[in-house]
């Protein structure tokens, strides 16, 4: 499974990938549950300037 982030707008550009989401909250200068948080939620990114999402192998 990878974790990605990818900007907010409809291109949805990978700004970072990493194999768990603690690696890619590190990348992001967030928390492993704010991560969590926002796949979860489906949120769209506008506040924080990115989405994130698993993809799954």
């Amino acid at each position: 499974m990878l974790w990605i982030a990818v900007s907010p707008d409809g291109l949805e550009l990978p700004l970072a990938v990493e194999n768990t989401a603690r690696e890619l909250a590190i990348k992001m200068r967030t928390t492993k549950s704010n991560i969590l948080s926002k796949k979860c939620r489906k949120e769209n990114g506008e506040h924080c300037g990115y989405k994130a999402a698993v993809i799954k192998e």
